[in-house]
């Protein structure tokens, strides 16, 4: 089984927030898994998680988004607000990533990151620039530290 876990703090009204969910549906409309746990829902993240749910691919799987035991094909689950325990291995989700949780052969998480460059401070700048402004700056990068380096020769 394939578990998609992760914190309710990529729930908040943030631009860096904002990215990262962007970045998650894009993930897990390319991931295979069985079910996704959030932990750590509260009140204040009701209005991000019904958005999230609205832009999920087709929900053939179910989402837990409450603290509990969970028993689902044969493994038993605790979710609580900081951590889910599956047997005796503890999983703590990291700000900023997803764990993608695999159960067989073994049990074992790995953590997929998805807020690269979403800085806040960039956030002016990123949330105007078009596919070919992004592609000009890489070249304008590329060549400028092809020059610098061509100074040591």
């Amino acid at each position: 089984m394939n578990i998609i876990y992760f914190h309710a703090n990529l729930l908040r009204d943030t631009y860096r927030c904002r990215q990262v969910r962007a970045r998650l549906i894009g993930f897990l409309s390319k991931t295979d898994f069985d079910v996704l746990f959030i932990g750590g829902v509260e009140k204040i993240h009701q209005v991000g998680l019904n958005e999230l749910k609205q832009q999920l691919p087709s929900q053939s799987y179910p989402i837990i988004d409450q603290s509990g035991r969970y028993s689902i094909h044969e493994f038993l689950f605790t979710l609580d607000e900081v951590s889910m325990l599956i047997k005796d291995q503890r999983f703590i989700p990291l700000d900023g990533s997803v764990l993608v949780i695999q159960t067989e052969p073994e049990i074992k998480g790995s953590y997929i990151s998805l807020d690269i460059f979403a800085d806040e401070n960039f956030s002016a700048y990123h949330g105007s620039m078009d596919a070919q402004t992004f592609k000009d700056l890489r070249e304008l990068i590329n060549d400028f530290s092809i020059r610098n380096k061509n100074h040591l020769n």
